[in-house]
């Protein structure tokens, strides 16, 4: 009883922090965004980083790979223009105000850059596409500084009241405003009458965001607006330790051309004691004080307490001006913020739809145990989407489908449960007993069973790109959250009723005393596998291979909404006459939405067709949900990518089967898991899909889901064998498969629920995903009962392992 106390007290603590922490997500998606320009920025800031964070085909943005084209650098030059055109782009985006951006490297010389809310492919390449530039101006004197604030406060207060002053957003000694604050003090900044205020030849600038004491500031600088030098005068900048009033301080030494040493001698004897700042694109990278005259264009940058990173950072950008690195977009993704709203709310709807249907299957199915089942799965989506938003996962549509898809898998667990809970009660077991006895045995079964699954997760996590990783991120989670709510969650409500002296629960049963013989059919079964195999190679050498998608080919994508009928007839037209004869155009059924593709490559080639389809709207609206352009580089490493992420998905899964079980059964698995993946890709490539990074997400994670049948089988496999010594090998494999048949059927039964939820109301976006899943489902659930047994059961006759 007190242990049930303690179980009930973290149930209870788990679920108030799952709710405290998706509160946040309440309040910030109801927000509208006259409340959000409204509110403190940092009250606004809090909230947002604990909500739930949005991926780009929900939220609406743009996904950009780019190249660096080295052959214009000299080889010298080409060491570390990765780290250069990186820092050059980080310092553009933070500029424009991106919120929440992604820009990191990606292998030797290619750079990926996300930026959420950003849809204007112009202003994208305005952030990325000019030339750095690096300069250095005279910072203005402190009587200066404080002169122009005291006028600009004076101003402040006399039109906003007296509580409002440029000053009073100041933090510290250096002139630093807290960056939620900057958006408001550019609003003051940029009005006509402050900027009469500011001294002629002097203009404002900000400096690059710094963390301190948990707090990011910028420091507000009033500079000359004529630079004294360019960043063509820089000939190398070398990051070091050892300055001569610190031994241990960190530096920079610069060295100037031969051309402008002489320049800078002028200007660093004219400013002693002054400061300079290093500007790169209008942001402040640094403002060190003149010490001497310096003659010979060697210069020592100072400091101070910053780190050896710093010093690093600043190197880059000093040598970013000198040594501009062209850069070439190779992959770009669009996803307009309709087509995210839409993507939410069906996603939204068919997640509801989908989780009714399941909670009312297991309420009738199981009457009062499939309440407490249904409790689960209700603490398994509100834990998993506590966790994703506690550590800032991004929730992608797969991510949702990852969501849905977990929903369904959940039940598994529980109906194992439930299952082996009937088989001990009918055993003639005490309630009480025969629940400990069913949560012991089926234990083991389902930490098998999820962790196959979870290593699947674990590898479309590694290899995959963008909104993938965010399925296999929903799916982990989701997993390990099933696992807590249906072995410590509904095992506590299950002990507590118990306590009531209850000798049995009232549950339906599809197959009463089942007794099929399996394995005498197992020939029949090999036909039909073998016919589905042959029907899938004639598809796939009809069609020379997958269709394979623009992920795979290269090419260009786009949708077009028209707001005005266009016929398709038309569009084709237009396109052949720009030169653009093989374009494929699918209209969605009941829209004016087309999707369109071309075989070509090029960032001018949207342009043109972008214009030309534009041109058929005529006076009515015409918009761009969606486009992706992937060049011919990138999609030939995505189709490699691919092939690993599959091939490694079945190593990992024969290495652990062969470990918990025997080879024999990793083969069978391994068989079995080819027959599935092959014959769904097989019905895909008939059914005219398209093979894309999504639909490979979904073939991995019918490896997943097949493997779970195939543990559940196999698991019960080795359990009888041990218990029905005297029977024959075919006997105790027979039992097996008629012992878990009820669970096999309702748990495919409940994910096809969901995957048919998903499939219909999820949205055009992931409507391939899910059908490519509905298949593979069917599959499976096929194979597990048919493929695994009967493979193990002839390689038994052949080299038998036991006495029969």
């Amino acid at each position: 009883m007190r242990t049930l106390k303690w179980k009930w007290l973290i149930i209870v603590i788990v679920t108030v922090l799952a709710l405290w922490q998706l509160h946040y997500s309440y309040v910030y998606f109801r927000m509208t965004q006259e409340q959000k320009e409204n509110i403190d920025p940092l009250v606004l800031k809090k909230i947002a980083s604990r909500a739930l964070h949005l991926g780009l085909d929900l939220k609406g943005g743009m996904h950009i790979v780019l190249q660096i084209d080295k052959s214009k650098l000299k080889p010298e030059e080409q060491q570390g223009a990765l780290d250069r055109a990186l820092e050059i782009i980080r310092n553009r985006v933070d500029q424009f105000g991106v919120s929440e951006p992604v820009i990191q490297k990606q292998g030797t010389d290619r750079i990926l850059v996300q930026l959420p809310g950003v849809i204007n492919k112009e202003r994208a390449q305005e952030i990325i596409g000019k030339t750095a530039l690096l300069e250095f101006k005279l910072v203005a004197d402190p009587d200066v500084f404080s002169k122009t604030v005291s006028a600009i406060d004076e101003y402040l207060k006399n039109t906003y009241g007296d509580t409002v002053s440029l000053s009073g957003f100041f933090v510290g000694q250096d002139n630093s405003v807290e960056v939620d604050y900057k958006p408001v003090v550019d609003k003051f900044l940029n009005d006509p009458e402050v900027k009469k205020l500011i001294p002629y030849g002097y203009e404002f600038l900000w400096g690059k965001p710094v963390v301190r004491e948990g707090y990011t500031t910028v420091s507000l600088y009033l500079v000359k607006s004529e630079p004294l030098l360019t960043g063509d005068a820089i000939l190398d900048a070398v990051p070091g330790v050892g300055t001569p009033s610190n031994p241990s301080g960190v530096k920079v030494e610069l060295t100037m051309t031969r051309r402008a040493s002489g320049k800078w001698a002028m200007i660093t004897g004219a400013n002693i004691g002054k400061r300079i700042a290093i500007v790169l694109d209008d942001i402040v990278q640094s403002a060190p004080v003149v010490r001497e005259r310096i003659p010979n264009g060697r210069s020592l940058i100072e400091m101070g307490n910053s780190s050896v990173e710093d010093a690093k950072a600043l190197a880059i950008i000093l040598k970013a001006g000198a040594l501009p690195a062209p850069l070439k977009i190779v992959e770009e993704r669009t996803i307009g913020p309709a087509l995210g709203l839409d993507s939410i709310k069906a996603g939204a709807r068919s997640f509801v739809i989908g989780s009714i249907v399941v909670l009312l299957f297991m309420l009738i199915y199981y009457m009062v145990a499939g309440a407490i089942a249904d409790l689960a799965l209700i603490l398994n989506i509100l834990y998993l989407l506590a966790i994703l938003s506690a550590f800032r996962a991004t929730l992608t549509m797969p991510g949702i489908a990852g969501i849905i898809l977990t929903v369904g898998m959940a039940v598994d667990a529980n109906v194992l449960i439930f299952e082996r809970l009937r088989e001990e009660l009918k055993g003639g077991k005490t309630f009480r007993t025969a629940l400990e006895a069913a949560y012991t045995r089926v234990f083991t079964t389902i930490f098998d069973a999820n962790a196959t699954t979870f290593i699947a997760a674990i590898i479309l996590y590694w290899f995959g790109t963008g909104p993938v990783k965010g399925f296999a991120v929903t799916l982990s989670i989701g997993l390990v959250a099933s696992f807590f709510t249906a072995l410590f969650v509904t095992r506590t409500v299950m002990e507590t009723i118990s306590l009531k002296n209850i000798k049995s629960l009232k549950m339906l049963q599809f197959f009463k005393n089942s007794n099929i013989d399996f394995l005498r059919r197992r020939k029949i079964a090999y036909y039909v596998s073998l016919g589905l195999i042959i029907l899938s190679v004639v598809a796939l050498v009809i069609n020379k291979g997958p269709r394979y998608g623009v992920d795979f080919t290269g090419g260009y994508l786009l949708e077009v909404s028209y707001e005005k009928n266009v016929d398709t007839e038309v569009i084709r037209k237009a396109l052949m006459d720009i030169g653009f004869k093989d374009a494929t155009i699918q209209r969605y059924t009941g829209t004016n939405i087309f999707l369109i593709k071309v075989k070509e490559s090029e960032p001018e080639v949207m342009d043109e067709i972008k214009s030309t389809l534009k041109s058929l709207g005529k006076d009515s609206k015409v918009e761009f949900p969606r486009e992706e352009l992937v060049g011919p580089a990138v999609s030939k490493g995505l189709q490699v990518r691919a092939l690993w992420v599959v091939f490694l998905g079945m190593i990992g899964i024969l290495i652990y089967v062969t470990i918990r079980f025997t080879f024999r059964f990793g083969v069978a698995s391994v068989i079995a898991l080819f027959h599935d993946v092959f014959i769904t890709l097989g019905i895909i490539t008939l059914m005219g899909k398209e093979l894309t990074i999504p639909m490979i997400a979904a073939l991995l994670t019918i490896l997943g889901y097949s493997i779970n049948d195939s543990i559940v089988i196999s698991d019960r496999i080795r359990e009888n064998l041990k218990l029905m010594r005297r029977d024959n090998f075919d006997t105790v494999v027979n039992r097996s498969l008629n012992s878990t048949l009820g669970r096999t059927i309702i748990t495919s039964l409940t994910t096809i629920f969901v995957l048919l939820a998903l499939y219909l109301f999820g949205g055009r976006v992931i409507h391939d995903f899910s059908f490519a899943l509905l298949i593979g489902v069917v599959v499976g659930t096929y194979s597990s009962i048919f493929v695994v047994a009967s493979i193990v059961v002839d390689w038994e006759h052949k080299k038998p392992t036991r006495r029969r």
